[in-house]
C-alpha cells in the first residue's frame, strides 16, 4: 500500500511540472498569482515527503522554492 506520504509528494511533483507546463504554454503568467500558489502548494508537498524520506538537498531545494513563492504571495497581495 502507498503511504500519504509518498502520494504528497508525487501530487506536490505534479502540481509543480503543471505550473511549469501552464507557463510554458503561455496560459498563466511567471508573475501570475495562480502560478506563485501552485509552486507554494507543490513545494509544500515535496519537502513534506522529503523530510520523511531524510531527502535533505531535496528539502532545502523545496524550503527554498517554498519561500519564493510565499514571498511573491505575500507582495503581491500588499499592493
Amino acid at each position: 500500500m502507498v503511504s500519504f506520504i509518498t502520494i504528497l509528494g508525487w501530487a506536490g511533483m505534479a502540481v509543480i511540472l503543471i505550473a511549469y507546463l501552464l507557463v510554458t504554454t503561455k496560459q498563466i503568467s511567471p508573475n501570475s498569482r495562480v502560478y506563485q500558489a501552485l509552486n507554494l502548494i507543490g513545494a509544500i508537498g515535496v519537502l513534506v515527503n522529503s523530510i520523511v524520506n531524510d531527502a535533505w538537498p531535496s528539502a532545502v531545494l523545496f524550503i527554498v522554492w517554498g519561500c519564493l513563492a510565499l514571498i511573491y504571495l505575500v507582495t503581491s497581495l500588499r499592493r
